[in-house]
């Protein structure tokens, strides 16, 4: 069986290739699209009802699955979109501006941004860097603590 992790919200839900059909009708669960199931917008108080018989099949059959019991938030609605578009990317305006989330590959970390202008002063380009050699020693040492 090929399984994926994938990093969920709040709403209790799981990703694998083979069994996720079978596992969500056995557990009551429901397709949330793109090959992800489970369960949304569910009280506090009733997460841990779900959880419970999710969390002992995944140990029970060793499967690759992630979980994650946090609230709704900004950062989750952007986390959202990076999980469903191809692109990797998600914006959200937030008092008046616009906040934008990239996938990068390169996972969490310390990166250069810079902001390029046109002649009248307005943003044209924003520019992260990833993967210089500084940054390669710099992500070591950071490893190493």
């Amino acid at each position: 069986m090929t399984r994926s992790r994938r990093r969920l919200g709040r709403r209790t839900r799981w990703r694998t290739t083979c069994a996720s059909p079978a596992l969500a009708k056995e557990l009551g669960a429901s397709d949330l699209g793109r090959g992800t199931f489970g369960w949304k917008d569910l009280p506090v108080e009733q997460v841990g009802e779900k959880a419970t018989p999710l969390q002992e099949r995944i140990e029970k059959d060793s499967l690759a699955v992630g979980v994650d019991y946090r609230p709704h938030c900004n950062l989750e609605r952007l986390n959202a979109q990076l999980r469903e578009r191809e692109e990797d990317t998600g914006s959200l305006v937030l008092d008046g501006a616009r906040a934008v989330e990239c996938g990068n590959r390169w996972g969490d970390g310390l990166f250069p941004v810079s902001r390029h202008f046109d002649a009248e002063g307005r943003t044209v380009r924003i520019r992260v860097e990833l993967g210089t050699q500084e940054r390669q020693r710099l992500m070591r040492r950071l490893q190493l603590r």
